[in-house]
């Protein structure tokens, strides 16, 4: 349930048609970017990646294919983060370097 509601609260940061890729889908010009560092971006650069991780990692019981859609989904945005990170630099620039360089977890606080 935690992941579920911090996923919402960091959704409504972001324009709801970005953040899915209908925007970018239908050839429309991009939502003028807007960095933010303050609320869940206070705790990792990528507070959506996090609250997925909730997610999935934290069912009562963790089947077979639980365990392997969590380990494959944590694979997954784990290749993505570096790619996300160069899209960003590209972006924002010298603002996101010291985000970077003052927010040091990227996904998971105090460990990575």
């Amino acid at each position: 349930i935690l992941g579920v509601a911090l996923t919402l609260a960091v959704a409504r940061r972001i324009s709801i048609l970005d953040l899915s890729g209908v925007r970018q889908a239908s050839g429309a010009p991009a939502g003028a970017a807007v960095m933010t560092t303050d609320g869940l971006y206070g705790l990792v650069r990528h507070p959506i990646y996090f609250s997925w991780l909730l997610i999935v990692w934290g069912t009562p019981e963790m089947t077979g294919t639980r365990l392997v859609f969590a380990a494959t989904s944590t694979v997954y945005l784990l290749i993505a983060i570096p790619f996300e990170e160069r899209d960003l630099r590209r972006t924002f620039g010298q603002p996101y370097e010291q985000y970077c360089r003052q927010m040091r977890w990227k996904i998971i606080p105090y460990v990575y």
